[in-house]
């Protein structure tokens, strides 16, 4: 698949047996390319900027320009593309300074060949791709990182040290990076906390099935205390095991719980008082009413009913007005 691709290489080399060398290696072992040269770097910088190769070939002695400072250069006009570096010199620092300026490798033209050099070529091209996906799913990362919502960061599993939050996760709990940087998430749970989070952690580490909600309780740089979700997963993180947090703080919502709580008591002792207490002064009233005649009754007992009459719509009255200032209460709330 790779020798049927059209490839597109660059070569920069100032000797003619060289570039015709080079040529008939690519040639052999790749068909389908073409072959654009320059001879010398002034050239390839007014006229090759803006081009787009597959690899570039990199004689490391031109006319105008040479050595570590040519491969500096070229490696930052063309960075996301693998340069190859051609050369006569044999010693290893060469070599050495070569790949640690961003050349993807360093061949000797002695010793090159047809095969020495589609190889290089090969392995270049398919390291950078490679490097690029690299790259793109460690902005993913950062992006879906930074940009979460909910503060977040990461963890050594091992030292419990953070190494790296989020913008949400510093404006949330007050520290500055630096300071989350040379903490631990001890640093973040009340003294009585932390054993139930080693519990827990140990369950974690050793990727256990988490059961139910994990909501601990955090302190914020001012001391206050907040109740958060938390989930986790175990990462790789600069080659360290990690885990990746995203800390949902829920105090509100837990707050909010506990007010709909305790009205929904509050309902049920009003509901308790329409059934029993409601009930008592309104039937002695309904069976002092039904029950009497009173043309046959004498003043005495007239004033007996009456008392009772009036204690009976008392007592309603004073009932009514409980349950309307539990009423406003709840409201209220």
């Amino acid at each position: 698949m790779f020798k049927n691709k059209p490839y597109h290489f660059l070569l920069i080399e100032d000797n003619d047996g060289d570039y015709y060398l080079i040529s008939e290696y690519l040639k052999e072992k790749l068909p389908e390319h073409s072959l654009t040269r320059y001879s010398k770097f002034s050239a390839l910088k007014e006229n090759e900027l803006s081009a787009e190769y597959d690899a570039i070939l990199l004689d490391l002695n031109l006319p105008d320009n040479k050595g570590n400072n040519l491969v500096n250069t070229v490696c930052h006009l063309f960075t996301e593309i693998p340069i190859i570096v051609l050369t006569g010199e044999v010693f290893e620092e060469f070599a050495l300074d070569a790949i640690s300026l961003g050349a993807s490798d360093y061949l000797i033209k002695d010793n090159l060949n047809p095969n020495i050099l589609y190889k290089s070529i090969l392995y270049s091209v398919e390291r950078k791709a490679n490097l690029q996906l690299l790259k793109k799913s460690h902005q993913l990362y950062f992006d879906l990182f930074e940009f979460n919502p909910q503060p977040t960061w990461v963890y050594d599993l091992e030292t419990l040290q953070f190494l790296d939050v989020n913008e949400k996760a510093i404006n949330h709990y007050g520290y500055s990076k630096d300071e989350f940087l040379n903490m631990t998430i001890k640093d973040i749970r009340p003294k009585e906390q932390i054993p139930n989070m080693e519990a827990s952690l140990r369950d974690f580490k050793a990727e256990k099935k988490l059961a139910g909600n994990r909501i601990f309780i955090h302190l914020k740089r001012n001391g206050a205390e907040i109740q958060v979700k938390i989930d986790s997963k175990i990462i790789t993180y600069m080659n360290r095991r990690a885990a990746i947090i995203v800390a949902t703080d829920i105090t509100e919502e837990i707050e909010h719980q506990k007010i709909i709580e305790k009205q929904n008591e509050e309902l049920k002792n009003i509901t308790w008082i329409q059934s029993h207490l409601v009930r008592a002064p309104v039937a002695k009233i309904l069976s002092i009413v039904k029950e009497t005649s009173w043309e046959e009754l004498n003043k005495d007992e007239r004033n007996f009913l009456f008392k009772g009459l009036n204690e009976s719509a008392t007592e309603l009255d004073g009932i009514t007005r409980q349950i309307i200032g539990k009423s406003e209460a709840i409201l209220q709330v």
